[in-house]
């Protein structure tokens, strides 16, 4: 799962504003037949977080979920750190269940905390059931992923508001 901060400039309008990334692709492309460049960089990856992937399928991409790109605003990202935000909290103030498991391969038992009351939860970011996506309980690591949310979105909104952003997932 990727989220891209992309940047559309162009020699005719631009240079003056963007003269660093004008001057690097002149070394580039130094003939002067370069008139526009699309900058794009990865912001924020995610593993499994299906609460999140399905975020976007459901918010950006109209339930379309097919490793389409697709656009995703500003206002969309302020949403889902608002959202992230209500679940973060809401998770530091539920209490938390003990589960052991034992990982059959390495014959290794593992402790992690499991969530008790998640009605709420459901309602804001809820988990997204399939095959590439992971598990689905509302544990540590699904904590863990909203934490990490939270952390790519607000880089995200620190760009300059020329900047542009483009999800997509990919299995």
């Amino acid at each position: 799962m990727y989220l891209s901060a992309c940047k559309y400039t162009s020699k005719y309008n631009d240079v003056k504003t963007n003269e660093k990334l004008w001057k690097l692709f002149k070394e580039v492309e130094p003939i002067d037949n370069l008139n526009s460049v699309e900058v794009k960089f990865e912001i924020g990856y995610w593993r499994k977080s299906n609460q999140i992937h399905n975020w976007f399928v459901d918010n950006c991409q109209d339930g379309n979920d097919n490793c389409q790109s697709s656009q995703v605003s500003r206002e969309q990202l302020k949403e889902l750190l608002e959202i992230c935000e209500k679940v973060l909290k809401i998770l530091s103030e539920q209490k938390t269940h003990k589960k052991k498991i034992t990982d059959k391969v390495w014959k290794q038992e593992h402790e992690y905390n499991l969530y008790l009351d998640t009605d709420e939860i459901k309602e804001l970011l809820p988990t997204r059931e399939g095959f590439f996506f992971g598990d689905t309980q509302y544990d540590e690591y699904y904590k863990n992923d909203i934490e990490h949310t939270i952390e790519i979105i607000k880089r995200c909104l620190e760009l300059p508001i020329e900047w542009d952003f483009e999800y997509r997932a990919s299995w």
